[in-house]
C-alpha cells in the first residue's frame, strides 16, 4: 500500500488565510459591539414604551372608571384603611 503525502500549503496561502481569519474576528468584535449598542437602544424603547402606556393607562376614562369602581367597593367594605397603607408600603 502506498501513502499519500499531504501536499504543504504555500506560504502565500496560509497568509492570506490568516489576513481573512484576522478580519472575521475584527468583524465580529465589530459585530458585537453594535450588538451591545442596540441591545441598549432597545432597553430606552421598552422603558420609553412602557411609560407611554402607564400614562395612556393612567389618562384613560375607561381605566379610571374601573380603579374608581375598586375603591368604591373599598370603601363599602371598609377596606379603605388597608389599600391606603397597602399604598404607602410602595
Amino acid at each position: 500500500m502506498r501513502v499519500r503525502s499531504i501536499p504543504s500549503i504555500p506560504n502565500n496561502t496560509r497568509q492570506k488565510h490568516e489576513v481573512e481569519v484576522g478580519e472575521l474576528k475584527k468583524q465580529v468584535e465589530a459585530f458585537e459591539a453594535s450588538r451591545v449598542q442596540l441591545s441598549d437602544g432597545n432597553k430606552l424603547l421598552i422603558e420609553h414604551g412602557f411609560q407611554q402606556v402607564v400614562t395612556y393607562l393612567l389618562h384613560s376614562a375607561e381605566f379610571n372608571s374601573v380603579l374608581g369602581g375598586v375603591y368604591g367597593k373599598f370603601l363599602e367594605h371598609g377596606r379603605h384603611q388597608g389599600y391606603v397603607a397597602g399604598c404607602k408600603a410602595c
